[in-house]
Order: structure tokens, then sequence, then C-alpha cells
């Protein structure tokens, strides 16, 4: 029990809640209320009827328990934790500013595609933010290909292809996350503006109510990790072997 609270807080408190939630709401929709996805999915009328929750809780359904639920998890793990890494341990406010105004994009977009639950969407989106901010990472996908990380959305994109899956949720994430790079990082230095800099009033309420509940002996192993994996590439062999479904 020790060592799985030892691994559980070694996470940064942002993904920590998110991949608890998710994974919460995964066991009761499975195994205690079924009809629980029923009140969190995005539907505008549900919204008109002031339901204004379900604009983030749809971000929290990810699927019931069955064949695929494995890599579901394996791929919100790894697409979070591949996320912090591009944060420090002080910078809570930035990383989960980064959250809502990903999952305010994917709101709007959900609504005009009609697509009621957006979180492998999300977890698209991260990975493209990841894969834009440290391209020249080394993925390891199936039986050992090796790729840069900057093409593993379109060779995500790809696999769902073959695998006979839409892909409009993977261009949503990918429009989500290419706009976050772009005004984030992109045109701030072309025109001197930050369109998303964090607010100062959200940096203070953070700093006072929810940067305290991260561990005290927290320390974000993927950033320790950053400067070397340049140079050893980072291992993707969760998602090695057979054909599975990813996101």
């Amino acid at each position: 029990m020790e060592d799985f609270k030892t691994w559980y807080f070694q996470f940064p408190v942002v993904s920590r809640s998110f991949i608890t939630a998710v994974v919460a709401v995964t066991v009761v929709a499975s195994l205690i209320y079924s009809p629980l996805p029923y009140y969190m999915y995005l539907d505008f009328q549900k919204l008109k009827n002031f339901q204004i929750w379900r604009i983030f809780t749809n971000f929290f359904f990810l699927g019931t328990f069955g064949p695929n639920i494995i890599w579901d998890l394996v791929y919100l793990y790894f697409a979070t934790t591949r996320l912090d890494s591009l944060f420090t341990d002080r910078q809570v406010d930035e990383q989960l500013w980064l959250y809502i105004v990903v999952m305010t994009f994917l709101s709007i977009a959900g609504l005009i595609f009609s697509t009621p639950f957006l979180c492998s969407t999300l977890l698209f989106a991260f990975i493209y933010i990841w894969c834009k901010r440290q391209p020249f990472e080394t993925v390891q996908f199936f039986f050992g290909l090796k790729f840069k990380s900057g093409y593993f959305p379109y060779i995500l994109m790809g696999l769902h292809l073959i695998l006979g899956q839409s892909i409009i949720s993977d261009l949503i994430g990918v429009a989500a996350g290419h706009g976050y790079v772009f005004f984030k990082y992109i045109y701030p230095v072309s025109s001197g503006k930050d369109f998303l800099r964090t607010p100062r009033f959200f940096t203070s309420f953070v700093n006072k109510y929810i940067s305290k509940t991260q561990a005290h002996n927290y320390q974000n192993p993927n950033n320790q990790q950053q400067n070397n994996q340049g140079q050893q590439g980072f291992n993707f062999r969760q998602f090695q072997g057979q054909g599975v479904r990813i996101g």
C-alpha cells in the first residue's frame, strides 16, 4: 500500500486529479451506476437547461470496461505524463490553465460537431502539444518502429484509419493543440501579445488553494529525464506488439 501511495503521489496535482477522476468515472459507470455518463455528456440542449457542468464533465468519461479499456488507460497515462514533462513542479497554475483553455476550445468544437465525450480528443491534444514542444524525442512504437515525436500525432491518425476508426476527434484534438501552441508560443514572439497568459488572479488562487496540495517530496520524474531523453529516446513500449486501439 505504501508503494502505491508513493507511486500515486509522484504525479503533479493537476494530472493526478485528472487521472483519478477518469478512472473513478470508469469504475463507477462500469460496476456501480451505468447511467452516470448520461449526466456527463456534452449537449447544447442540456446546456440551455443550465446543466453547465457538462462543459467539463464530458472530459472525464473515457469508456467502460471492455476489450480496449486497458489500452485506453495506458493512453491516458502516456498523454498526461508527457504533458507533465513540459512543466516544473512550481508551474501548477500554468498547467491547470492549459487544461482549462484546451477544454474550453474542445467544448466549443464538441458542440459544433455534436461530439458528446471529448476525453480521447483532449488526450490527443495533449500529445500534439508535447510533440510540438519536444519534436525530436525518439518514440518506439509497434514492433520496434522508431520515429521522432514530431510525427507521432500523424502516425496515430494513420493507425486509426487503418483500424477503420474515424479521425474526426483526432483532427479536433490537433486543432486545439495547434491553436494553443500557436497563441502561447509562436504568436507572442512576433506580436509581443500573449493572449493565453495565465491571469494573475488565477495564479494567486492556485498558489493559495491548489499548489499546497502538491506532495512535499514531489519531483517530476519527467523533468529529470528530459536532459537525456534526446540521446536515449523515449520508449513507448506500452503499445508494442499486437495492433490495439489507441485513444
